[in-house]
């Protein structure tokens, strides 16, 4: 069922970026008076196509890794016919060229506004930012964070939820060593000094950033009872007789003094250090204790095998006085929408220049099948969730887009900018090796992104 959402969700992204995308270049193009030969979203022998009143083919193909708008003259080096110039991309001036060729990732900015715009409206609810728990020995610990602390602000920028946490640290990384952080507790608010340099000496991938630093958020793992939530299909816990709702008692390996299983935490470390080996564990169903033999199926994770079983936890409703909800007008709602595509394209531009300076490890690159993954998984969440990252989306797309490589938008705004300012062309032999850097660049990222790709694949 995830591969299902995962290629669903994957599907619908690319389809509606490519699409919003290519359609911003097509109308800004016949805005400014370019016959457009090819509208085509999609690579590959046509699946489907059809032809307007004025001229322009419309393709959809089969492979949905991108798309092109194909415009009259647009290469620059074939002649025209004086008749026709008018209708030619090459002979339009340098301004309408600019205008084009900037369309598709402003198409997708306001594709991402419009996102933002209708979660605001309808309305978002979040978890506060009340730290469920403290990990041992960690920077959190050290700097006084106990569970309880309700976060209220990190370097004078107010927090209401994890996001705005996560948002807040992840700008201080790399740049400080730490960082100031405002709690709540009996009725009193503290600061307490959040060392970031455990962090900053990190050469690998983050993936969570939060649980990195030592603070656990609500649900912990480890005040979750070992109740079964959900059940993957074909799985060792399918194979077990596991069902929905069972509660872990109690487990044995082989010989050993059967043991008492009180959270969920405990339960996954079992199963984790016991791959491919028999576990007797005792649940509890309808009220009745059974006895069920569970062998965890091997995985190997960052080097290490370990225990899988294909189960998911079941948790308990998130206490109301632990929400927070806001809700906006219209007008509210797409200013709002306004300031948060802004400060996602600052949050991306500041990833990039930690991932291009060694803050971040490449590893923290993905490619299609990690867009995939997260695609699935917040199309699985609900419709908002989706919406969501289908706005992140854009923004990434938009600002990648804009970089001034050479192949991409950026570089050809990079080269009429540079028209602008030269008051003439550049000529074509500085584009060619332009172009061919650019290509050596963007094969580089793209490799970098499926290597990830296929080790995640296999971890």
């Amino acid at each position: 069922m995830s591969l299902v959402y995962g290629l669903s969700g994957l599907l619908l992204a690319l389809l509606l970026l490519v699409s919003i995308h290519e359609f911003g270049h097509f109308w800004v193009a016949r805005l400014c008076g370019v016959r457009v030969l090819r509208f085509s979203i999609g690579f590959g022998k046509p699946l489907c196509c059809w032809t307007d009143k004025k001229g322009t083919e419309f393709v959809l193909a089969p492979i949905p890794l991108g798309g092109y708008v194909k415009m009259f003259g647009e290469d620059g080096t074939t002649e025209v016919h004086p008749q026709q110039q008018a209708f030619s991309f090459a002979h339009k001036n340098v301004w309408q060229r600019l205008a084009i060729v900037l369309a598709g990732p402003a198409a997708n900015l306001l594709l991402a506004i419009l996102c933002y715009m209708l979660i605001f409206v309808q309305g978002t609810t979040s978890i506060m930012p009340i730290v469920d728990g403290v990990t041992e020995g960690s920077p959190a610990q050290y700097a006084g964070f106990a569970a309880g602390d309700r976060i209220m602000a990190i370097e004078n920028q107010e927090i209401q939820d994890w996001q705005a946490v996560h948002l807040a640290l992840f700008d201080a990384l790399g740049d400080q060593q730490a960082v100031r952080v405002k709690v709540a507790r009996d009725n009193g608010i503290y600061t307490r000094v959040l060392s970031l340099q455990e962090i900053n000496r990190q050469s690998g991938r983050i993936d969570d950033l939060i649980g990195a630093l030592g603070i656990l958020p609500y649900p912990d793992p480890a005040h979750i009872a070992p109740r079964i939530g959900s059940i993957e299909s074909g799985g060792r816990a399918e194979a077990a007789g596991l069902l929905p709702a069972d509660l872990i008692v109690r487990v044995q390996v082989e010989n050993m003094v059967p043991m008492q299983v009180t959270s969920w935490s405990q339960w996954v470390q079992i199963v984790r250090s016991y791959p491919e080996k028999m576990l007797e564990i005792m649940v509890e169903r309808d009220q009745n204790l059974i006895w069920l033999s569970l062998q965890p199926a091997a995985r190997i994770v960052h080097s290490q095998r370990i225990g899988y079983i294909g189960a998911g936890v079941q948790i308990a409703p998130i206490p109301e006085q632990w929400l927070y909800r806001v809700h906006y007008s219209v007008l509210e709602a797409l200013l709002k929408a306004v300031e948060k595509t802004g400060a996602m394209i600052a949050l991306t531009l500041d990833g990039m220049k930690k991932l291009l300076f060694g803050v971040l490890s490449i590893e923290n690159i993905g490619g299609p099948v990690t867009i995939g993954h997260i695609a699935g998984q917040s199309l699985q969440a609900g419709f908002m969730v989706f919406v969501a990252f289908l706005a992140y989306l854009n923004i990434s797309l938009a600002v990648i887009n804009l970089l001034p490589i050479p192949m991409l938008d950026g570089g050809h705004a990079a080269f009429y900018l540079m028209e602008i300012l030269l008051r003439r062309p550049l000529p074509e032999t500085v584009k060619l090796v332009a172009f061919k850097v650019g290509m050596v660049v963007l094969g580089v990222l793209m490799s970098i992104a499926l290597a990830n790709d296929v080790l995640r694949l296999f971890t």
